[in-house]
């Protein structure tokens, strides 16, 4: 379904047929047909490429300008649908007009259309204000999902301290699959931001570069809340790692040296085990005599090792 909008004292919806590239003009394709994308090639003079790109269901995130047109991919952020590859916004912004494509309902795009008067002011300004104004707020819903991501990292990490259970350890990498596939998108996005914030002839004037440094800063901002996610999983995984070895060091330990008194108790009672007559074997006394020994020896060769540091 293609919308456009443009402003002749007023602000006026346009049908289809009624498009053409002489006025300020912003389009946007919701669930593009084929019949709209030819439409659309043949309004905007698209190259052939960038056509692909809008019918590829895995078009990664990216920048390109063209002679007469410049295109901007962004990853739309919802946590509900998140995961869907396809779940884009193409940006084509030219001279004087702006498409804006997408395959889903993008909650951004239809707030601006019920807003008039916003968005009677920003088709005045021109398109790069709107295409400013979209990408602004699209970059400010991925806050919400970053800052409950490191606070359920933080709540995992103190739950793992108390209570260093598998389940819990799980739980953790599963966020930490949250937060590759979150670097994933926001990485390519602060190159994309990276290139509308310096001067260049993709059709966004020059006053609009501040605007969008403060988008490049929520990006980098983000992006370090990402990097503190992984930092945090990486602390938490290496500690529960490191107690692990230091208890499983400390078993081994006990038990070496439970096995080392036994040997030698072993030693000595497989000695007269082996038809050696036992000094004074036919006293009852001997018997407790060497149950006696065994035990002052045992008691002996635990004092040593705890001398050594060994216990």
């Amino acid at each position: 379904m293609i919308e456009g909008f443009v402003y002749r004292d007023s602000l006026v919806r346009l049908l289809p047929e009624e498009l053409h590239t002489s006025e300020t003009l912003w389009i946007d394709c919701k669930e593009p047909s084929d019949e709209d994308i030819h439409r659309i090639t043949a309004l905007a003079k698209l190259h052939p490429l960038t056509v692909e790109d809008i019918k590829s269901k895995e078009t990664r995130i990216k920048y390109e300008e063209f002679g007469h047109y410049t295109l901007i991919v962004h990853k739309v952020c919802e946590e509900h649908r998140y995961h869907h590859s396809d779940d884009v916004i193409f940006f084509i912004i030219g001279d004087r007009m702006l498409i804006t494509i997408h395959k889903y309902e993008v909650e951004t795009i239809n707030s601006l259309k019920i807003n008039g008067d916003k968005l009677s002011s920003l088709v005045q300004k021109g398109v790069d204000y709107i295409l400013h104004a979209i990408l602004d707020h699209e970059i400010d819903l991925y806050f919400p999902l970053v800052e409950r991501l490191y606070d359920t990292i933080g709540k995992i990490d103190v739950s793992i301290y108390r209570n260093p259970t598998e389940q819990n350890i799980n739980k953790m990498f599963k966020e930490k699959r949250k937060v590759i596939d979150l670097k994933k998108t926001i990485n390519p996005t602060l190159d994309v931001v990276s290139r509308l914030t310096k001067p260049s002839d993709n059709f966004i004037r020059n006053e609009l570069n501040l605007y969008f440094r403060d988008v490049h800063d929520h990006v980098a901002r983000i992006n370090d809340i990402l990097t503190n996610c992984n930092d945090q999983i990486a602390t938490t995984v290496n500690e529960r790692l490191s107690i692990s070895s230091s208890k499983m060091n400390q078993v081994m330990q006990t038990l070496t040296v439970v096995a080392t008194i036994m040997m030698t108790l072993t030693m000595i009672t497989g000695f007269y085990g082996m038809n050696i007559p036992l000094p004074g074997g036919n006293d009852q006394i001997s018997f407790w005599f060497f149950i006696g020994f065994f035990i002052i020896l045992s008691v002996i060769m635990i004092a040593i090792f705890k001398k050594m540091n060994w216990l």
